[in-house]
């Protein structure tokens, strides 16, 4: 028997019509929301590209403050920016106080403003700029700081603080710990105060204070120090050191105030003499000294310059750097030089953490339009000290000192050298110059090659493969946490352990990727070059090698020759993509020829590479040219042989 439910009824169709209703409300509802998913993504990456606009501005605009003055930095709008996620338009708005003639602080204000799918977009950033940053640093020498990176006001951990300090039985002293007389240290969890010698507070913060110490040297007859102090840039104070009496107490004058100690170097029988000014009089007076603490909280870089309470004469200058060095070229050359301040920053490489590229990767670095590696400022560590005024060995840290003197005319930094060395080098051995490259937590400097002038615009890259092999002497070996393999870019390559093959990744901002990799060895000498150098790489290369070996065979020994092909015609480019770059006998070259623009594109040069064998005599010049183009000059070492390795090598084509 079939059992029946009386109460069981078919489906009517109002009710399907009611269910199709609702099912297709909920589909045209997840599909809204769905789009509103992808639309709000494209919107946040837009805005954080429009961020990164907004603070490359703020960079610039300090950067040029600091290298040409507060008053020169003006504003504006640039239009038609094309970013990859849209295209903006950047407004720099600058108001001084009191005025724009002799301004003592600039309020900047960077908006950039796009259009998307919602109508018109806006974000907007504001920073704060004081004279004491900019025209103040320049000391008694106007003086440009390379490198960047002021996107935040670099103030670090530290506030100023004011009013007397009266420690209690919680209190701790640390005085000594940082070995400043006439500067007091105190532990007041969680604050660390800094105060003088009469416990005004000076600093607060909540992290260890990092120090700089070093000299105000200052020529015989020049100035006196009661009107000379050291400033830095942002918050930190640089007081000089006082001296004690036997009890280790402050000295005062006769008026309550506390006597700067002050040294002086003296020339006695042929040798220079450290005495306290007073103590003597014997022989000739060198230099006087005082010697400077400055104090700031972890976080901090920026400026420490000289500045004068008087009326200062043209004439009056200052000098850095140690007489025994030739200027290397780079931005923390140490060679004699004129300079206003001295800079200290450090940098930190950044990552596509946006992912721009669309990859899925985000440990890949961020590059920008010329293929620079983008890095952002960063600042000393809890309780980083620099600078060391024992001088107790020869091998002493590096040295902070300034030497103010008198030099007439039109100086340049040659001039300083002769003020370094009166009797001898010892008193400037190892001092710093005009740029201090911060170090990290593994006593490691922090700093590019090369110095960002800002914080670059990320653009999209493709990854090109660039490999080859390491050989060592037979008999000999190497391990690869002994060798490092770096590309400009600041990428490390990989080295495989077992057989010495490596690969480097590097990152084509469009173009093609030019830059270098360098390999350095801490156990053996690299026999062949150490620097191979790339232009416009387009493709994956391989089958680079370098050699090495605890004594190189003089025949064996190779060097690098790099260069340009330049293009001389202003109005035609030359199609090269037939040709080679080639060196008579032994050597290789290599170079990614195509067609190179005329010469006023500004882009009518491309690089190239040649290892020879040391004691190269020949030429390097171009195979199977096109018609109607000829070499106009090129590299011939006939007369030279290589004996080193050789950049900024010229070939000319018309």
């Amino acid at each position: 028997m079939i059992r029946t439910h009386s109460g069981q009824r078919g489906v009517g169709f109002i009710e399907v019509l009611v269910s199709l209703f609702v099912l297709g409300f909920g589909l045209l509802s997840l599909s809204m929301f769905s789009g509103g998913l992808f639309s709000e993504s494209a919107q946040v990456k837009a805005e954080t590209e429009a961020m990164q606009l907004a603070q490359q501005k703020l960079e610039l605009v300090r950067e040029l403050a600091a290298r040409n003055g507060l008053a020169t930095v003006s504003g504006g709008t640039e239009n038609n920016l094309t970013g990859v996620n849209a295209v903006y338009t950047r407004v720099a708005t600058i108001s001084f106080v009191p005025n724009s003639t002799a301004p003592r602080h600039a309020n900047v204000q960077v908006a950039v403003n796009w259009t998307d799918a919602d109508g018109n977009q806006s974000v907007s950033l504001r920073s704060f700029i004081s004279a004491s940053d900019t025209e103040a640093m320049a000391g008694l020498v106007g003086d440009g700081l390379d490198g960047g990176g002021f996107v935040d006001t670099p103030v670090g951990g530290a506030q100023y603080a004011d009013g007397t300090f009266t420690p209690d039985g919680d209190t701790q002293e640390l005085s000594d710990d940082y070995g400043v007389p006439g500067s007091k240290i105190y532990l007041d969890t969680p604050n660390y105060i800094l105060t003088d010698a009469d416990n005004e507070k000076l600093l607060i913060s909540q992290t260890q204070f990092s120090t700089i110490t070093g000299r105000v040297y200052i020529k015989s007859g020049a100035v006196d120090q009661s009107v000379v102090i050291v400033k830095p840039s942002d918050v930190g104070v640089c007081p000089k050191r006082i001296q004690l009496d036997g009890s280790g107490d402050p000295v005062r004058d006769g008026e309550g105030a506390v006597v700067t100690e002050v040294r002086e170097v003296r020339l006695v029988d042929g040798d220079n003499v450290d005495v306290l000014e007073g103590d003597t009089t014997d022989g000739t007076l060198l230099y006087s000294y005082y010697t400077y603490d400055c104090f700031f909280g972890s976080g901090w870089y920026g400026n420490i310059g000289i500045l004068r309470t008087d009326s200062t004469n043209s004439n009056d200058r200052i000098c850095g750097g140690d007489p025994d060095l030739s200027d290397s070229g780079n931005a923390d050359s140490r060679h004699p030089q004129l300079l206003g301040a001295r800079g200290y920053r450090g940098y930190t490489p950044q990552f596509d953490i946006t992912d721009i590229d669309n990859d899925g990767d985000l440990t890949e670095p961020a590059i920008d339009g010329s293929g620079n590696r983008i890095y952002l400022s960063d600042g000393m560590a809890e309780g980083d000290a620099y600078g060391d005024t024992s001088r107790s060995s020869v091998d002493q840290p590096q040295t902070h000192d300034f030497l103010i003197t008198v030099i007439s005319g039109s100086p340049v930094d040659a001039d300083c050298l002769a003020e370094l060395v009166v009797s001898s080098s010892d008193e400037f051995q190892n001092n710093s110059g005009s740029f201090v490259c911060l170090y990290d937590e593994n006593g490691n400097k922090t700093c590019p090659d090369e110095l960002p002038e800002d914080l670059g615009f990320q653009v999209t890259t493709t990854p090109r493969q660039i490999s080859g092999t390491i050989s060592v002497a037979e008999g000999e070996s190497a391990s690869s946490d002994q060798l490092s393999l770096v590309t400009s870019q600041a990428e490390s390559c990989t080295i495989d352990e077992a057989d010495l093959s490596w690969n480097c990744t590097v990152y084509d901002a469009g173009g093609g990727w030019t830059g270098t990799i360098t390999l350095s060895s801490s156990n053996l000498n690299i026999c062949s070059v150490a620097t191979y150098a790339f232009g416009d790489l387009t493709a994956d290369v391989s089958g680079y090698e370098y050699s090495l070996a605890s004594s190189c065979v003089p025949g064996d020994t190779e060097y690098n020759v790099t260069g340009v092909v330049r293009n001389l015609d202003n109005n035609n480019s030359v199609d090269l993509s037939a040709s080679a770059v080639v060196s008579s006998g032994e050597g290789s070259c290599a170079a990614s020829l195509g067609v190179i623009d005329d010469a006023r594109s500004g882009s009518n040069e491309v690089a190239f590479t040649c290892t020879v064998p040391a004691g190269f005599n020949g030429s390097i010049t171009l195979d199977s040219l096109p018609s109607r183009t000829r070499i106009v000059s090129h590299p011939d070492f006939s007369g030279s042989p290589v004996s080193g390795n050789v950049s900024g090598a010229v070939i000319e084509v018309r």
